[in-house]
């Protein structure tokens, strides 16, 4: 068992550096953590807008790139979940691709309709000119008019919605500035709150072992 003198010796080690002193550090490097934290997130932000501009543009090569870019990033930083986003320009030009394959399938069909593609057309390009999200679905509320036959010529296959739909996920902890300046505020509070109980522990030992009078 340790001796009344060993529990002084210990204690005065332990007020050598003082618990002030370690709230000042843990401050500082809780406002690095803060720190880049934020700029783990404002990355992964410059990075999403980046995969928005190349969708807008169209080239499916950069989109790609970008896309990987963003995942690698989110996955290697803290706070830097994109959240749900999609390919919303590409989703459109693909789905004009389908509508346009359709009505070249459609053109030499004889069909008691006719030709329902055109008809569709006819009423919905002068309402929304250029290919848009209305424009496709006064488009298919113009056939959905007319019977289908069952044919696959017949109808319009449309791209799943899902499939340009993406949500990357940042770990809990990772080891970039983000990562080790949180993992130094935890070592730092841990110190603190170790060195609070040691130092209340030795002063009520001391104070049992006290001679009494």
């Amino acid at each position: 068992m340790a001796t009344r003198q060993q529990i002084k010796t210990t204690l005065k080690k332990l007020n050598t550096l003082k618990t002030w002193q370690l709230v000042i550090v843990l401050i500082l490097v809780l406002f690095a953590v803060a720190t880049a934290i934020r700029l783990s997130n404002v990355g992964m932000a410059q990075r999403r807008e980046g995969v928005y501009s190349a969708d807008e543009a169209g080239d499916e090569a950069v989109i790609y790139q970008r896309l990987l870019t963003l995942r690698e990033y989110s996955s290697s930083h803290m706070n830097a979940n994109t959240g749900l986003f999609s390919l919303r320009h590409q989703y459109d030009r693909d789905s004009q691709k389908a509508l346009e394959e359709a009505q070249k399938r459609s053109e030499h069909d004889e069909s008691p309709n006719g030709n329902i593609y055109k008809k569709a057309a006819d009423i919905c390009d002068p309402q929304f000119p250029g290919y848009s999200q209305a424009y496709l679905q006064c488009f298919m509320n113009e056939l959905d008019k007319y019977p289908s036959s069952g044919d696959i010529n017949d109808s319009v296959i449309l791209p799943p919605p899902e499939l340009y739909q993406y949500n990357f996920a940042s770990p809990i902890w990772t080891p970039d500035l983000a990562g080790w300046t949180a993992l130094t505020a935890v070592i730092i509070s841990v110190v603190i709150i170790t060195k609070i109980i040691l130092t209340l522990v030795f002063k009520m030992i001391l104070t049992h072992k006290s001679p009494k009078l």
